[in-house]
């Protein structure tokens, strides 16, 4: 598939989540009910995974993940399942590092480290997740 229509899609995927961006102060916390909004909806994420899967190239891959990654918030589940899309374990690397600020649930980041197959890289994950 080719690169721009990779990203169209998931720009059409991630353009709702643009719109609720949660504005903040810096003291301000975000309620539950914002953070929820800025999530991609139940039916975005399995395609935006399709995409991802869809890619052939890991650098394909990598541009629809950085691209989701600066419109959505996800669920460590979902993170996981984006890591699993690569098949290297220094682009899973990657994609952790564009993904870990995205996380909404941070607490569950530990569950993150089960997809990677070298203790290197789960001490490199880990580092990421802090």
């Amino acid at each position: 598939m080719h690169r721009l229509a990779l990203l169209a899609a998931v720009l059409s995927f991630t353009a709702a989540a643009q719109d609720f961006r949660p504005r903040r102060s810096h003291d301000e916390r975000p309620s539950r009910q914002r953070v929820e909004r800025n999530r991609l909806g139940q039916h975005d994420f399995p395609a935006l995974l399709a995409t991802v899967h869809q890619a052939s190239f890991s650098s394909d891959k990598l541009a629809v993940v950085e691209l989701a990654a600066q419109h959505g918030r996800f669920h460590a589940h979902e993170v996981g399942q984006l890591v699993d899309a690569f098949s290297f374990s220094s682009d899973k690397l990657r994609a952790l590092t564009l993904l870990a600020p995205t996380l909404i649930d941070r607490e569950n980041g530990f569950q993150l480290l089960n997809h990677f197959s070298f203790s290197s890289d789960r001490t490199r994950a880990a580092a990421l997740l802090r």
